[in-house]
């Protein structure tokens, strides 16, 4: 290993922490670059990592000290490559001194720099002679990543429920603004970690309307999705696949990551039913309740006894929905290969089976099946649940971490599910669903194109109705249309047959592009206005003549 250049020609890297609990604000930031400093990126409301030019800067108050060593993410093997990922927002001539450093230590004379990527980084080709603590104390490194095998991610469910058997990097549905917006989503669960960055604010951790992803977070029986409880992270990973929508995606300078959920746009109601105790549901009409008052529809919730019986619960999902027509609760049936499990079994929830992510999809060995023993279907519509990696909690709250994993089961099929009947429900709020003889309205297409598309932009306006809020029934009813049934090798337990549903996969597996066509309003968009779904009318007995439920 060579020696290192003196420090005045090589900075370092370092934590600049504030005193007194004060907060990193622009002026701070722009404090730190006058005293010779280059911020790099905040990783608490107090503490920045920063690039220290030389000696003689000086932090204008606070503490200074040396950053940790950057993580591996694995072990890596020999002739396996390897990427160097380097802090954001350094400079592009520091990258080239943590380059020429890199290849001093193993002792090669040129490394390409990918400098223009999103994160810059360096790829070589392991040797087991190379030392990995060489990497991980270089300055400048972000962390060490093996090139490891491609596993389902939200983002890979997200194309696979828009555009199945498709070549796109990311849904098509979002290059129409259909991402869950104006959508709110209840979730019963574990807790949440809040700062993750798939639901943190840049700057603040208030909730409410100005929060970017959550409304409301219940925390009378418990406040975080913490380390030690039942079930720890389940909560976290299945608000992830709800609506994750990065910060840095958010903040407009990062392209979608593979975190990233179908109904990112949705908000979120969390209810923390996990404490130290285990979990602790309260009553059902109390959740589904407080979840309404913020104007959720929706209500994902991936828990239950180890019954098949039609319980108490069972009934109280049925009896509130009855009263209370605008709540349609999600939730996850098992993964036991038996039966339907309580309150899955309930008559008005809805309740998702896993699928796998392949081309032609197939039940997952186990997921559970109907019928119930009251002898309804059970099982209502698959949704991708096999290697699902979403966001992970840390147990702690205040780190601003971006941690993911990966689950598989219905309880990660489920908020799956959830993020993709957002989209039905914003498409009925927004009027892209329209009655017959129903007035249209012209809305600017381009407008919904997200900062991050990759398609030209339209030349006309998409023509839409007046849109309101649907009911549960409604929203079955469209769900049930926005299927599509596994191929007859796979379904109904692989015993085939030509009906549809069936206890095993129900309609089958969710598929938006079987009630909108959307490379066709796409290409249509580009030589009219279009109206984009002439083929299907709904009628909501439920319509309110204005306003919300509640």
């Amino acid at each position: 290993m060579h020696d290192q250049a003196p420090l005045e020609l090589r900075g370092e890297e370092v934590r600049l922490t504030l005193p007194n609990d004060e907060l990193w604000t622009q002026t701070a930031w722009d404090n730190a670059i006058q005293s010779g400093y280059v911020p790099l990126r905040i990783v608490s409301p107090t503490e920045l990592i920063a690039w220290k030019l030389d000696q003689t800067a000086q932090t204008f108050h606070g503490l200074e000290t040396v950053n940790e060593p950057a993580p591996w993410q694995s072990i890596p093997f020999s002739g396996q490559s390897v990427n160097v990922v380097f802090e954001p927002n350094l400079p592009e001539y520091i990258q080239h001194i943590v380059t020429e450093r890199l290849a001093e230590r193993i002792d090669i004379a040129f490394i390409h720099l990918a400098h223009d990527a999103v994160l810059p980084h360096v790829t070589i080709e392991w040797n087991e002679q190379y030392s990995m603590k060489w990497f991980s104390e270089i300055d400048g490194v972000l962390w060490i990543e093996p090139d490891l095998e491609t596993v389902s991610r939200n983002l890979g469910s997200a194309v696979q429920l828009s555009t199945p058997n498709s070549d796109y990097e990311s849904p098509l549905a979002w290059e129409l603004g259909l991402n869950g917006s104006g959508v709110v989503v209840g979730i019963a669960d574990s807790g949440i970690d809040a700062d993750h960055s798939c639901f943190r604010n840049l700057t603040s951790d208030s909730l409410g309307d100005s929060q970017r992803k959550l409304l409301h977070i219940n925390t009378s029986i418990d406040e975080w999705d913490s380390q030690g409880h039942s079930d720890y992270r389940h909560g976290t990973h299945t608000a992830g696949s709800v609506g994750c929508h990065p910060v840095s995606t958010a903040e407009e300078y990062q392209i979608p990551s593979a975190a990233m959920a179908l109904g990112y746009g949705t908000k979120l109601v969390v209810q923390d039913i996990v404490s130290e105790e285990g979990w602790l549901p309260p009553d059902v009409d109390y959740l589904l309740l407080e979840s309404s008052e913020f104007g959720a529809v929706l209500h994902s919730d991936s828990w239950g006894d180890d019954t098949t019986e039609y319980t108490l619960r069972s009934g109280d999902f049925d009896a509130f929905t009855r009263e209370y027509p605008w709540s349609l609760p999600l939730i996850a049936p098992g993964n036991n290969g038996g039966d339907v499990l309580e309150p899955a079994n309930a008559r008005n929830v809805i309740a998702i089976g896993a699928s796998t992510k392949d081309d032609d999809p197939r039940r997952w060995n186990s997921s559970v099946h109907g019928p119930t023993e009251a002898g309804t279907r059970g099982v209502f519509a698959l949704a991708p649940g096999v290697s699902i990696t979403s966001a992970r909690s840390d147990g702690q709250n205040n780190t601003w971490n971006s941690g993911h994993h990966t689950l598989s089961g219905t309880s990660m099929s489920t908020p799956t599910a959830a993020g993709f009947a957002s989209i039905i429900e914003q498409m009925v709020r927004d009027g892209w669903f329209t009655g017959h003889n129903e007035s249209l309205e012209i809305v600017d297409s381009r407008s919904l194109q997200p900062w991050f598309s990759n398609t030209p932009s339209f030349q006309h306006d998409l023509l839409l109705g007046e849109g309101f809020t649907p009911s549960a029934p409604l929203l079955k009813s469209l769900l049930a249309l926005s299927t599509t049934p596994l191929s007859e090798e796979f379904r109904n337990g692989g015993m085939g047959g030509g009906t549809s549903p069936n206890s095993y996969d129900g309609w089958g597996r969710l598929n938006l592009s079987e009630v909108i066509d959307i490379e066709d309003i796409q290409n249509e968009l580009m030589q009219e206005d279009v109206r984009p779904i002439e083929n299907i009318w709904i009628h909501d007995s439920y319509r309110l003549g204005s306003g919300e439920p509640i």
